[in-house]
């Protein structure tokens, strides 16, 4: 109720003009139940959070209970279906798993059909989970109409879908991507200018790699972020440059097998063999 009065509130003031399926939409109020809506928050924490298997159990259980609680609230369907792919992607059974999930979240669009995050989970599990490209764009694009601002589905084709796709499509990802940096904030953005480093970098321009790689890791300094720039100076063969980063790596994350193996590596690559 307090979402869709601020949303008309701030409709009044820009004297916007809405049709009656926007207005639909702003008053729509997902649960009436609190406690069904508090299962699906908690489950929600316990999934983000999650570390270990019987984290993803937990929150899968918390979910659970909120669909038990309200069968026709669409959202704890969408956290189920992620917390079983999570349990079960690796295991050898994969298309049945897969079924499972997509099955889950087709409850939740059978619930909520203007949902814009179903639409885009049942795109993420197309293309991960059946690799099917052709359909996954078609449930992105459902949840790009429903949603023109939702920064997941941008985010998750640029950085993940077109770039791994059998055919990288490396200027579908740009472009996408453009869109995901106006939406997104904070560690996200940081990993969003990551992922068009990579890009860039597969193509072969390492100037404006380089770019993106230092806004990743001005905003996300971690491991990855020095990695990125330790592969970006060695394929360029910089090598005192990638030794720098490696050694970063080796200081600041000595825990990290793969921060020695880089280190190893660039020594390597200078001969320095001992």
């Amino acid at each position: 109720a307090v979402h869709s009065e601020i949303a008309q509130n701030i409709a009044q003031e820009l004297k916007a003009i809405f049709n009656p399926e926007v207005i639909e939409v702003i008053e729509k109020i997902p649960t009436a139940n609190m406690e069904a809506y508090e299962y699906y928050l908690r489950g929600l924490e316990v999934h983000e959070m999650a570390e270990e298997e019987n984290d993803v159990k937990q929150a899968g259980y918390l979910y659970q209970k909120a669909i038990d609680i309200d069968p026709n609230y669409a959202e704890p369907y969408l956290g189920l279906a992620r917390c079983y792919a999570d349990l079960h992607w690796r295991l050898d059974n994969h298309l049945e798993v897969m079924d499972t999930v997509i099955s889950i979240i087709n409850k939740a669009i059978e619930l909520d059909p203007e949902n814009s995050d179903a639409w885009s989970y049942k795109g993420w599990y197309t293309f991960y989970g059946l690799n099917n490209l052709e359909e996954a764009e078609m449930h992105y694009a459902k949840a790009m109409e429903l949603n023109p601002n939702n920064a997941d589905v941008y985010y998750n084709l640029a950085r993940w879908v077109y770039p791994n796709a059998d055919q990288p499509d490396l200027v579908k990802s740009i472009m996408y991507a453009k869109k995901a940096a106006r939406l997104i904030k904070g560690e996200r953005l940081g990993e969003l200018y990551d992922g068009i480093g990579y890009i860039y970098l597969s193509v072969g321009m390492y100037d404006e790699a380089e770019e993106f790689y230092e806004l990743a890791g001005d905003i996300l300094p971690n491991w990855q972020s020095n990695s990125a720039q330790w592969w970006l100076n060695m394929i360029q063969g910089n090598y005192d440059l990638a030794l720098a980063f490696a050694q970063k790596n080796v200081e600041l994350y000595p825990d990290n097998n793969r921060s020695h193996l880089e280190l190893a590596r660039t020594y390597a690559h200078m001969e320095e063999y001992d």
